[in-house]
C-alpha cells in the first residue's frame, strides 16, 4: 500500500512537469528561429519574407525604433534604387554638428511593408541578426531575446566600377519578445529597437 501511494505521488508531481515541458520555449527553437529568419528575410524573392514574418509575428504586435541618423564617410559610394544625384540638403544644408534622431512605433503590417520598402529600395539588402543574450525563466513559455541586426547592401569603387563590396548601413540593438501559440509555434509580441543609420528610408 506504501508503495502504490509513493507512486502515485510521483506521477502527481511528473503530472504538471510534463505540461510544462510541451509549452516551453528552448533556447534552441530560439536560435534556430532567428537562424530562419535571417535565411527568409535575405532570400531573393521578397514574399518568402514576407510570408515569414506574417506566420512569425503576433497580429497585435508592437514594434518600436528610435533612430539615430549619421553620415558615415566610407571609400564606397552608397547604391539604392531612384536615388537622386544631389542630397534634399545641398539647397537647404543640415547642421553637420548634430545627427538627426527619431521614433516611430510599427504595427505588424507597417513593419512587413517597411521590410518590403528596404528590400525593394536598397540594392543588395541583407539583413544579419545575431542573438547575444536571452532572458528566460525555466519552463516558462515566454522569452526577451537581445538581439544585435545589421543592414548591408552592395556598395561600389566609383574609380573602381569593377570592385563591389557590402557596405553596413544600420546597425541595431534590439529586445524581441517571444511566446508560443497554441499551435507550439514560437512568434513575436513586440521588438524595442535602438538603431544608428545612414539610410534615407
Amino acid at each position: 500500500m506504501r508503495l502504490l501511494l509513493t507512486l502515485f505521488a510521483f506521477m502527481l508531481i511528473a503530472m504538471p512537469q510534463a505540461h510544462a515541458d510541451n509549452d516551453r520555449i528552448s533556447t534552441s527553437e530560439i536560435y534556430d528561429l532567428v537562424q530562419d529568419m535571417n535565411l527568409a528575410l535575405n532570400n531573393p524573392d521578397t514574399r518568402v519574407g514576407r510570408q515569414f514574418l506574417n506566420q512569425h509575428i503576433s497580429d497585435n504586435a508592437l514594434f518600436s525604433h528610435n533612430m539615430s541618423v549619421y553620415q558615415q564617410a566610407h571609400p564606397y559610394s552608397y547604391v539604392w534604387h531612384n536615388n537622386p544625384a544631389y542630397s534634399a540638403y545641398y539647397r537647404y544644408p543640415l547642421n553637420p554638428y548634430f545627427s538627426a534622431s527619431g521614433a516611430m512605433s510599427l504595427s505588424k503590417w507597417q513593419e512587413i511593408r517597411y521590410f518590403e520598402d528596404k528590400k525593394r529600395l536598397i540594392a543588395g539588402f541583407q539583413t544579419e541578426m545575431n542573438v547575444t543574450n536571452i532572458n528566460m525563466r525555466p519552463y516558462a513559455n515566454t522569452a526577451v531575446v537581445d538581439v544585435a541586426i545589421r543592414e548591408h547592401s552592395i556598395g561600389y569603387a566609383p574609380y573602381n566600377p569593377g570592385l563591389t563590396s557590402q557596405i553596413v548601413h544600420s546597425n541595431s540593438r534590439c529586445k524581441m519578445y517571444l511566446g508560443r501559440s497554441a499551435h507550439h509555434t514560437i512568434y513575436v509580441t513586440r521588438m524595442d529597437c535602438n538603431t544608428n543609420t545612414n539610410l534615407p528610408i
